[in-house]
């Protein structure tokens, strides 16, 4: 087991110490699963995860008030994961992808290029790349195996 950058704070969620994190998508099917979490050298014991449209909702034992959530703001959050459970286990491949309540097509490959992921999209007779950027995928469904997009991002990185 080794730690993984899998996102960072964003801000304070409510009054009560919860806050928001923006989450690499390799990693939204573990981040549901985690007990705790490290943000800087300390360990964070997690109470509740909610998944939002394209963020979660945190909830620590450490931390009970907004101020307290505020101070972390854009700070780093890892996790102890084994990289071959995450690799074995998270994989976009041939699912569906929804833009605006309609399937557009299904994703075929996934490649990384240096900048960030890309997505390969089959759409009828052709085929969409897509770069992976913040606020892309509006959710995921693992047994239905679709990704809905945010339309506005998609429409500005796919070529």
């Amino acid at each position: 087991m080794k730690y993984f950058l899998i996102g960072y704070v964003t801000k304070p969620q409510g009054l009560k110490g919860d806050f928001r994190i923006k989450v690499d998508y390799k990693f939204f099917k573990t981040i549901k699963n985690l007990k705790s979490i490290k943000i800087g050298t300390k360990a964070y014991d997690i109470e509740k995860i909610t998944e939002r449209e394209s963020f979660f909702i945190v909830k620590t034992k450490q931390i009970n008030s907004v101020e307290d959530a505020e101070n972390l703001r854009n700070s780093e959050i890892y996790a102890e994961l084994n990289e071959k459970e995450i690799n074995k286990n998270f994989n976009f491949m041939n699912f569906n992808v929804v833009v605006n309540n309609k399937t557009i097509g299904k994703i075929v490959n996934v490649s990384n290029f240096g900048a960030s992921d890309i997505f390969t999209i089959s759409c009828d007779k052709r085929e969409i790349m897509c770069a992976v950027v913040d606020n892309l995928i509006k959710s995921t469904n693992e047994e239905e195996k679709m990704l809905e997009f945010n339309e506005e991002v998609f429409n500005e990185v796919s070529v």
